[in-house]
């Protein structure tokens, strides 16, 4: 079987051998305690990990498990991310870090939150890295050491994690952290405004705009080229690469 999602409402599907898919509409009340759902996560279990506007839930296809923390200050929870440990790491809407502990959810209390929400990564199934404003920062979970690596530049929100390096644009360089060493892994030859969203395409990158003509950028070497995408008064809420294709 193969599971889709569809967050417009959450509809959790099951492709079967017929022609036409069955399909189950989740809302709250069938259990989810919280109709606005902001990040959804398949750990290696099979189990269904939900971030809402009240915080956590684990879905195992018949109920829901709500994860509650004492610390949290925010209702509302995303990003949610899984480690090799089990663990499931998540981001408050003002920046502070989560993580599953049993059956609750816990304040990271070594990734003070700087006010703003940047969305994190995990690398190499054990890493999470956060990047600021002038330098990265970085937890390694299995140990707990954290150390923070300043860069030059100024701050981009167009970030691309990878499964084995985090990729970020800063000023007119791409730099690239892979875990244990931050490189320059790209000078370009004109500097990216406006960008919010990067991905990497093979040894290629796409970078993004929200709303700025002309939205797109191939970036081909050293090269940026611009993409005309749309059509004018567009704005791109989301970047997300699915396989080969790019929504």
């Amino acid at each position: 079987m193969h599971l889709l999602l569809l967050l417009s409402g959450l509809l959790i599907g099951f492709q079967l051998f017929g022609q036409d898919p069955v399909y189950s509409v989740l809302t709250t009340q069938n259990g989810l305690p919280g109709n606005t759902i902001y990040s959804v996560l398949q750990d290696d279990k099979g189990f269904l990990w939900l971030a809402h506007e009240r915080g956590l839930c684990r879905y195992d296809g018949v109920r829901f498990v709500p994860y509650k923390a004492n610390m949290q200050q925010g209702f509302s929870l995303s990003n949610l991310m899984a480690a090799s440990s089990g663990q499931i790491w998540m981001q408050d809407f003002s920046g502070n870090f989560y993580a599953t502990s049993k059956d609750s959810i816990v304040k990271e209390p070594g990734l003070v939150s700087g006010g703003t929400y940047v969305a994190a990564g995990i690398i190499n199934n054990h890493t999470l890295v956060s990047v600021k404003s002038d330098s990265i920062r970085v937890k390694h979970l299995p140990s707990r050491k954290q150390w923070s690596i300043k860069y030059p530049g100024s701050f981009s929100s167009a970030i691309c994690y990878e499964p084995d390096a985090v990729y970020f644009a800063s000023n007119n360089s791409i730099y690239k952290f892979d875990g244990q060493r931050l490189t320059r892994h790209l000078q370009l030859d004109q500097s990216l405004k406006n960008i919010f969203f990067l991905v990497k395409a093979g040894a290629d990158f796409l970078a993004f705009t929200k709303q700025v003509m002309p939205y797109g950028y191939r970036i081909k070497g050293n090269a940026v080229q611009p993409v005309q995408l749309f059509d004018n008064r567009v704005f791109v809420q989301e970047v997300s690469k699915v396989g080969n294709e790019i929504w």
